[in-house]
């Protein structure tokens, strides 16, 4: 082997190393996104108010 086959063979390694980066780095950040919409998506009730609210109004808590 020669020392230009081999920085031939480092620089191929390096660039397909940082492909991988960038493809794990675009999938953590499509998890995150994907895991804040979930977190908007699901608005927070005060549980005992709206109990609270339903009885008032007549209807039955079904669940705890």
């Amino acid at each position: 082997m020669t020392k230009e086959s081999i920085f031939d063979d480092a620089i191929t390694y390096i660039k397909k190393l940082k492909d991988e980066v960038k493809s794990l780095r675009q999938e953590l950040q499509a998890m995150e996104a994907k895991e804040k919409f979930e977190e908007r998506a699901e608005p927070k009730i005060d549980d005992f108010s709206a109990a609270k609210e339903m009885k008032k109004w007549g209807i039955q808590v079904l669940y705890k």
